[in-house]
């Protein structure tokens, strides 16, 4: 799951793409998915000096209390599409909840 799970934003939406892995899982098989990290727009703007921009910390405020991000114009060269960013735990927990073991989890 290579990026699904960023681009569906409601738990509701993600809950059948879990299970759908799950289906189709081998006996001793790996699901691998990815996901961003709520905390990866704060770090990015850090890294890059623009925090500072208009509404730059008003939307790292969203993204961390909600994890979600809205792309307000569509215009896809200047600011992220939108997407869901997790937390941690909650990945952990979705995975959970679809009867799936995590064995590991890397964030980066």
């Amino acid at each position: 799951m290579l990026g699904p799970l960023y681009h569906l934003t409601d738990a509701e939406f993600r809950r059948p793409a879990w299970a759908q892995a799950r289906r189709v899982l081998a006996a001793g098989g790996v699901v691998v998915a990815a996901a961003v990290s709520r905390y990866y727009v704060a770090w990015e703007m850090l890294a890059k000096g623009k925090f500072g921009l208009p509404g730059s910390r008003e939307a790292v405020s969203t993204h961390i209390a909600t994890g979600r991000h809205r792309h307000p114009e569509r215009d896809f060269g200047k600011v992220f599409t939108t997407v869901y960013f997790h937390d941690p735990d909650e990945l952990a927990a979705e995975a959970a909840d679809a009867g799936l073991q995590v064995c590991a989890l890397l964030v980066l």
